[in-house]
């Protein structure tokens, strides 16, 4: 409330909750609570874990193989992972069953803390089985652990509705709010663009960071997608394409 004023706090949110917030705070109470502790890692369990683990460390291919101190490759660990997010971001937004997935969490048409959970758990199984490579072959889920919730924090902070830009810093090394506000963005100029999740290099090595002076002010899906739709519209959003293509068939 410091940062956004009473206006734009997740508090006034949630005590005056429009269409989006409603669903997001089912989505984090049914979907995101259940399915992703318990749904989604246990689905991930399937793969062979162990295996893999075993095999890339015979190999000498894990992180812990490399020369030098703890902390480089826990530093390697950060900027690999986030590496593996940034195309698993990417992929999202371009493989059809993924992207219909992911849509869920850009239908949001206000941004608060709860938009960081407004995930569908379809997308949420895509993601634990990319976020499964990095850890793999770093091989210590100390440090992964660290990691996520220092990320988990960041991802709160690009997800609240502050408009904060953070200078040359957001500019070449760490996500700001507005470049991820940008990535929300239902204005077709800033389509395709702003996919890193933590340092913003990735977006300037590969050709998807927003140079423009256009400032995005409404978020969510273009022509107002899925706007008002229900935490139930919501769920089965992701199916609606087997459906009609089902039906097609029928007819």
């Amino acid at each position: 409330m410091l940062f956004v004023g009473w206006d734009r706090c997740a508090l006034r949110k949630l005590a005056y909750p429009d269409t989006t917030v409603v669903s997001d705070v089912i989505i984090v109470i049914t979907m995101w609570i259940g399915l992703f502790y318990f749904a989604a890692p246990n689905l991930t369990k399937l793969l062979p874990m162990a295996q893999l683990r075993d095999m890339f460390e015979q190999a000498g291919l894990t992180i812990k193989h490399l020369p030098g101190p703890d902390w480089a490759r826990a530093a390697i660990y950060i900027v690999f992972a986030d590496f593996v997010n940034y195309w698993a971001h990417r992929a999202a937004h371009n493989f059809r069953p993924w992207w219909e997935a992911h849509k869920i969490h850009h239908s949001a048409t206000a941004f608060s803390i709860l938009t960081r959970f407004r995930d569908h758990p379809v997308y949420l199984i895509f993601w634990h089985v990319f976020f499964a490579i990095p850890l793999i072959i770093m091989s210590n889920v100390e440090v992964a652990l660290w990691v996520s919730i220092v990320s988990n924090i960041h991802q709160l902070i690009i997800h609240s509705d502050v408009r904060w830009s953070w200078g040359w810093f957001g500019r070449w090394i760490v996500v700001p709010p507005m470049v991820h506000r940008t990535h929300h963005s239902c204005q077709e100029e800033h389509f395709n663009t702003n996919y890193a999740f933590t340092f913003i290099i990735w977006d300037r090595l590969f050709g998807t960071y927003y140079k423009g002076p256009v400032v995005p002010d409404a978020v969510g899906l273009q022509g107002g997608e899925l706007a008002d739709a229900s935490a139930l519209t919501l769920a089965i959003a992701p199916f609606r394409p087997l459906f009609e293509r089902f039906a097609s068939r029928q007819g």
